[in-house]
Protein backbone atom coordinates (compact mmCIF):
# COMPACT_ATOMS: atom_id res chain seq x y z
CA UNK A 1 0.00 0.00 0.00
CA UNK A 2 1.46 3.32 -1.03
CA UNK A 3 1.31 6.33 1.21
CA UNK A 4 -0.86 9.25 0.18
CA UNK A 5 2.00 11.55 1.19
CA UNK A 6 5.28 9.83 0.24
CA UNK A 7 7.38 12.88 1.15
CA UNK A 8 5.92 12.92 4.66
CA UNK A 9 7.65 9.66 5.60
CA UNK A 10 11.06 10.97 4.51
CA UNK A 11 10.44 14.29 6.23
CA UNK A 12 9.51 12.49 9.44
CA UNK A 13 12.61 10.31 9.22
CA UNK A 14 14.93 13.29 8.77
CA UNK A 15 13.21 15.32 11.44
CA UNK A 16 13.48 12.40 13.86
CA UNK A 17 17.18 12.04 13.08
CA UNK A 18 17.75 15.75 13.74
CA UNK A 19 15.89 15.52 17.04
CA UNK A 20 17.95 12.48 18.10
CA UNK A 21 21.17 14.34 17.32
CA UNK A 22 19.97 17.43 19.20
CA UNK A 23 19.06 15.36 22.26
CA UNK A 24 22.45 13.59 22.14
CA UNK A 25 24.27 16.93 21.94
CA UNK A 26 22.18 18.28 24.82
CA UNK A 27 23.08 15.24 26.88
CA UNK A 28 26.76 15.93 26.27
CA UNK A 29 26.34 19.57 27.29
CA UNK A 30 24.52 18.52 30.46
CA UNK A 31 27.32 16.13 31.42
CA UNK A 32 29.92 18.81 30.74
CA UNK A 33 28.13 21.43 32.85
CA UNK A 34 27.69 18.98 35.73
CA UNK A 35 31.37 17.99 35.59
CA UNK A 36 32.41 21.65 35.66
CA UNK A 37 30.06 22.39 38.57
CA UNK A 38 31.39 19.44 40.56
CA UNK A 39 34.96 20.60 39.97
CA UNK A 40 34.12 24.14 41.07
CA UNK A 41 32.66 22.81 44.31
CA UNK A 42 35.80 20.76 44.90
CA UNK A 43 37.97 23.83 44.27
CA UNK A 44 35.93 25.86 46.75
CA UNK A 45 36.09 23.09 49.36
CA UNK A 46 39.85 22.88 49.00
CA UNK A 47 40.20 26.64 49.19
CA UNK A 48 38.03 26.93 52.28
CA UNK A 49 40.00 24.17 54.01
CA UNK A 50 37.12 21.68 54.06
CA UNK A 51 37.44 17.97 53.50
CA UNK A 52 37.25 17.04 49.81
CA UNK A 53 34.74 14.34 48.92
CA UNK A 54 36.40 13.11 45.72
CA UNK A 55 39.45 13.92 43.63
CA UNK A 56 39.20 16.41 40.81
CA UNK A 57 38.92 14.93 37.32
CA UNK A 58 40.79 16.13 34.26
CA UNK A 59 37.68 16.89 32.14
CA UNK A 60 36.00 18.70 35.04
CA UNK A 61 39.10 20.78 35.72
CA UNK A 62 39.47 21.76 32.07
CA UNK A 63 35.80 22.68 31.72
CA UNK A 64 35.64 24.63 34.96
CA UNK A 65 38.75 26.58 33.95
CA UNK A 66 37.07 27.63 30.71
CA UNK A 67 33.72 28.43 32.31
CA UNK A 68 35.18 30.51 35.15
CA UNK A 69 37.84 32.51 33.39
CA UNK A 70 36.20 35.71 34.69
CA UNK A 71 36.14 34.60 38.35
CA UNK A 72 39.35 35.11 40.38
CA UNK A 73 40.87 31.88 41.66
CA UNK A 74 40.72 32.93 45.33
CA UNK A 75 37.01 33.94 45.39
CA UNK A 76 35.56 30.68 46.61
CA UNK A 77 32.05 31.99 47.27
CA UNK A 78 31.86 33.25 43.69
CA UNK A 79 32.96 29.81 42.48
CA UNK A 80 30.20 28.18 44.53
CA UNK A 81 27.65 30.58 43.01
CA UNK A 82 28.94 29.76 39.53
CA UNK A 83 28.68 26.03 40.31
CA UNK A 84 25.05 26.53 41.35
CA UNK A 85 24.38 28.46 38.14
CA UNK A 86 25.93 25.71 36.03
CA UNK A 87 23.85 23.08 37.83
CA UNK A 88 20.73 25.14 37.20
CA UNK A 89 21.53 25.41 33.49
CA UNK A 90 22.18 21.68 33.26
CA UNK A 91 18.79 20.97 34.82
CA UNK A 92 17.03 23.27 32.35
CA UNK A 93 18.78 21.57 29.45
CA UNK A 94 17.68 18.19 30.82
CA UNK A 95 14.10 19.41 30.86
CA UNK A 96 14.45 20.54 27.25
CA UNK A 97 15.82 17.10 26.37
CA UNK A 98 12.61 15.57 27.66
CA UNK A 99 10.62 17.85 25.36
CA UNK A 100 12.89 16.90 22.46
CA UNK A 101 12.40 13.21 23.18
CA UNK A 102 8.64 13.64 23.25
CA UNK A 103 8.72 15.64 20.01
CA UNK A 104 10.79 12.91 18.36
CA UNK A 105 8.41 10.21 19.52
CA UNK A 106 5.40 12.10 18.22
CA UNK A 107 7.15 12.82 14.93
CA UNK A 108 7.91 9.14 14.43
CA UNK A 109 4.39 8.07 15.34
CA UNK A 110 2.68 10.65 13.13
CA UNK A 111 4.84 10.04 10.07
CA UNK A 112 4.99 6.25 10.10
CA UNK A 113 4.76 4.59 6.73
CA UNK A 114 1.52 2.64 6.47
CA UNK A 115 1.96 -1.08 6.81
CA UNK A 116 1.07 -3.32 3.93
CA UNK A 117 -1.96 -5.39 4.85
CA UNK A 118 -2.48 -8.95 3.74
CA UNK A 119 -5.60 -9.90 1.92
CA UNK A 120 -8.11 -11.26 4.37
CA UNK A 121 -9.52 -14.65 3.52
CA UNK A 122 -13.08 -14.71 2.29
CA UNK A 123 -15.09 -16.00 5.24
CA UNK A 124 -18.52 -15.91 3.75
CA UNK A 125 -19.91 -19.39 3.29
CA UNK A 126 -23.03 -18.51 1.36
CA UNK A 127 -25.06 -20.82 3.52
CA UNK A 128 -22.96 -23.98 3.20
CA UNK A 129 -20.86 -25.36 5.98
Amino acid sequence: MRSRFPGLVQLGTWLSAVLVLAVAASLGVTFALNAAADDLRLQAQQGLGQAVDAPRTFPGAQLSTQLTADVPINEYEARLRRADALDHRAERISELMAVGCLAGLLTMLLTLAPRATRAVANTTSKGSV
